[in-house]
């Protein structure tokens, strides 16, 4: 993928993170019609540049997600994502440019 397209990806990927303020791979490789391999690179270079901090969540009751989760209710711990600060920040100004 050349760099323009992967940086139109991340700009993407946070302006679903922003709506939402958290998210899974899953969700986010649905919503970009992505592989979830490709989702977790994503999540991983936005956490890279600190758009995101990650939680491990060992309990679908304390989950934010657990309603369009495909894992709801199994035993495997799941990652999900959220907004950093600085990621709060990056969604305001790429709100401002639409």
């Amino acid at each position: 993928m050349s760099g323009r397209k992967s940086a139109e990806l991340l700009e993407r990927a946070l302006m679903i993170i922003c709506r939402g303020g958290v998210i899974s791979a899953y969700v986010l490789s649905s919503r970009l019609g992505i592989s979830e391999q490709e989702a977790d690179i994503v999540l991983g270079l936005l956490l890279a540049e600190g758009y995101l901090a990650a939680e491990k969540m060992h309990s679908c009751g304390s989950c934010p997600l657990r309603s369009m989760c495909p894992y709801a209710g199994k035993a495997q711990p799941r990652e999900i994502y959220y907004l950093t600060g600085k990621g709060r920040r990056i969604c305001g100004r790429l709100e401002t440019h639409k």
